[in-house]
């Protein structure tokens, strides 16, 4: 009966999750030639996959190309490669991104409070602000954010090491700055595992050899010995704990690092009545005239 009620607010957070989509999905569709605001900044120049004389020499395409995230690039260029218009993608994309959400959300909500309603409710209110906010529906990097961080939330709290490592150079392939969470959420956890551990492995291995000196088997040793058994067993968990933290916090630093000495070929700049401004000390006295009147 358990597992029935888990199933059946599973399905039910995913038809929410639908639910909600259908109508971006809805608006998105009304017209062939309608994009999303942010989209068609991020996407248009990944006509170049397809024809690569498109946009030659254009600053706003190269610009946009220079400040995409490698990961989301190759998403793209893949797509592309398959033969799939990469707006039409763009369009779907958001029910594709909410619905993972959707299932790590539900995934989380249960390993911190084990009630199949609370997991439905956690996954109502976050599609509900997801679609009430423009990273969702917009497709693109920040998009990404929400999935990947419920799923490192959720492998962190499985201590799956390999799985929570692999979130992490996800984050930093599709939305880098979302490695900050990660590494704050990591440190955090790693300082009050140094604050709980305890010598209990060195009390396990006395326990032990007292119970090697009674010489008979009795009922007595039998659960002295599962109580080491369980002891070990802990220790391990906590060890292996202590290397997610470890391990994540290094990649995170490497990801930071790299992304942080990447280079652009662009100066700092403002967008202002539909141009393209160098941000300098003259160009911010005559944004400061001419924005307020055509603004």
């Amino acid at each position: 009966m358990k597992h029935y009620q888990y199933r059946l607010w599973f399905i039910i957070s995913i038809v929410a999750s639908i639910l909600f989509s259908i109508a971006g999905l809805k608006l998105a569709f009304q017209d062939p030639y309608t994009i999303q605001d942010d989209a068609r900044q991020h996407i248009f120049w990944m006509q170049q996959f397809r024809d690569n004389t498109l946009l030659n020499n254009d600053l706003i395409a190269d610009y946009f190309r220079s400040v995409a995230p490698e990961g989301f690039i190759t998403l793209y260029r893949l797509v592309s490669s398959l033969g799939i218009d990469i707006f039409f993608f763009n369009k779907i994309s958001p029910l594709l991104i909410s619905l993972v959400a959707s299932i790590y959300c539900f995934g989380v909500c249960l390993e911190i409070f084990s009630i199949p309603f609370a997991g439905f409710l956690s996954t109502l209110l976050l599609n509900q602000n997801l679609w009430m906010l423009d990273d969702l529906s917009s497709g693109t990097p920040r998009a990404f954010l929400y999935p990947l961080l419920l799923a490192f939330i959720y492998y962190l709290l499985h201590n799956s090491l390999w799985l929570c490592l692999l979130t992490i150079v996800l984050q930093g392939l599709f939305y880098p700055q979302t490695v900050l969470i990660s590494a704050a959420i990591l440190l955090i956890r790693l300082i009050s595992h140094a604050k709980r551990s305890d010598p209990a492995l060195c009390g396990a291995v006395s326990f032990r050899a007292a119970i090697r000196r009674k010489g008979t088997l009795t009922e007595q040793r039998r659960k002295e010995r599962q109580r080491v058994a369980i002891t070990l067993s802990n220790d391990y968990r906590k060890i292996n704990q202590k290397t997610v933290y470890l391990l994540g916090l290094i990649i995170s630093f490497i990801i930071l690092t790299l992304y942080s000495l990447k280079t652009s070929t662009y100066e700092p700049i403002v967008f202002c009545c539909g141009s393209f401004i160098r941000d300098s000390a003259d160009s911010r006295s005559i944004l400061s005239s001419a924005c307020c009147n055509n603004c």
